[in-house]
């Protein structure tokens, strides 16, 4: 091999090598991650819906109808201070604000964290589920 083809492939393998950290390293890596079930039921009928689940084990919505709004809210809370991000993923995760998404907490504080579902105009009749997860770092 010619010594520029050497260097060239020695470039492009240190390209490669700080691509990798930065990718690696600038995530948000949590030293603790905490995941609740989530669900929601949509049915279209002649009144609308509004779904009411007082379960504490998962995070559900209940049975509603399209275009509307369900809001549910868990409290949080940990023994040790934390920076925490709160997001979700499934199958309806577009249609969920969360409030805060991202705040800091102290140890033995509770934080309030609102989940407000928009549920489309028209999405199929059916079981949607999901999970919210807690990033602590």
């Amino acid at each position: 091999m010619n010594p520029k083809m050497t260097y060239s492939i020695m470039f492009v393998i240190v390209i490669i090598l700080i691509l990798n950290f930065f990718l690696l390293y600038t995530g948000p890596r949590c030293s603790s991650i905490q995941s609740v079930n989530s669900s929601i039921s949509v049915r279209e009928g002649e009144r609308r819906i509004i779904g009411l689940n007082a379960d504490t084990d998962s995070l559900k919505f209940g049975t509603v109808s399209p275009q509307t709004v369900a809001r549910r809210s868990v409290y949080i809370t940990n023994d040790r201070d934390a920076s925490v991000t709160v997001f979700m993923e499934g199958d309806f995760a577009p249609w969920v604000n969360i409030t805060p998404q991202e705040f800091r907490l102290k140890s033995g504080q509770n934080q309030e964290v609102q989940f407000a579902v928009r549920v489309p105009d028209y999405p199929e009749n059916g079981d949607y589920t999901g999970n919210v997860i807690f990033c602590f770092k």
